[in-house]
């Protein structure tokens, strides 16, 4: 089992068009495949990741119109991997200042 805080993977992205939304996917998906005997939360500053996640593991397939729908396939392949284990996936807003923390976790 990972301990918290271990590099779960590292290289370059894949494919002739580099994107931010491709990396927080690639990001999204190297964590969820770092465990399928446990329980998982991940943690993202990528709304629209953490809202595409949400709504493949809820309705089972990710849009066809979705970008990156090629890595979005491999997300619901490693969501089937996990089944019987609790995959969350919640959103943190990045670049707050501390003072408009609203829990010691976003500080």
């Amino acid at each position: 089992m990972r301990r918290p805080g271990e590099l779960v993977a590292l290289g370059h992205l894949n494919g002739l068009t580099q994107t931010m939304d491709g990396a927080e996917l690639t990001a999204l998906l190297a964590a969820t495949r770092c465990t399928f005997e446990a329980d998982l939360c991940i943690w993202s500053d990528s709304f629209s990741s953490v809202q595409m996640a949400e709504f493949t593991q809820q309705h089972g397939h990710a849009p066809t119109s979705a970008e990156n729908y090629d890595l979005w396939l491999q997300f619901l392949d490693a969501l089937k991997m996990r089944e019987g284990r609790r995959s969350l996936f919640r959103w943190v807003p990045s670049h707050v200042h501390p003072s408009l923390a609203e829990d010691s976790y976003e500080a």
